[in-house]
């Protein structure tokens, strides 16, 4: 059991941050397109976020629980007290949190803005909605590298 849900763990969590970088990849090169083309490209992303990155980064979140709870019944306790073991959850705890509670929100709630752009008009709040996205995107994306990194360092 503790092999397919450190699978799924890897699978999710790979999946999570592929979908986050193309998302980024795409938000990044859309700056400079015309307003159709950045609303198309905001409801992409939209679509990216509530597919792909959100599930995977819930089943990613909930796969690790699932992996310290077994870790943690199977006797390993002293492992978990590993400061790079620690470092791993905690960047992707935050990373995780921050993806499902603010960017999944503001993707979701970008894409639904840019449906209702009218010709060459973004609502105004696409603009500020956009920014939290990038914060949001490129804190969480930061985190995940710093996770990996103590994840590779085990």
């Amino acid at each position: 059991m503790t092999g397919f849900v450190k699978f799924l763990h890897l699978l999710t969590t790979a999946a999570w941050f592929g979908g986050a970088l193309g998302a980024m990849t795409l938000a990044v090169a859309a700056r400079r397109e015309g307003t159709s083309e950045r609303a198309f490209v905001a409801a992409l992303i939209g679509r990216l976020y509530s597919r792909l990155i959100g599930p995977a980064a819930a089943v990613s979140l909930l796969s690790g629980l699932a992996l310290t709870m077994m870790l943690a019944i199977q006797g390993f306790g002293p492992m978990l007290g590993s400061p790079r073991l620690a470092v791993m959850q905690g960047a992707g705890l935050v990373a995780g949190i921050l993806v499902l509670f603010v960017g999944l929100p503001t993707a979701v709630k970008l894409g639904r803005l840019a449906a209702s752009a009218e010709g060459d008009t973004l609502p105004s709040e696409f603009d500020e909605l956009r920014k939290r996205q990038g914060i949001v995107q490129s804190v969480a994306g930061l985190l995940m590298v710093i996770a990996f990194y103590a994840a590779a360092a085990l």
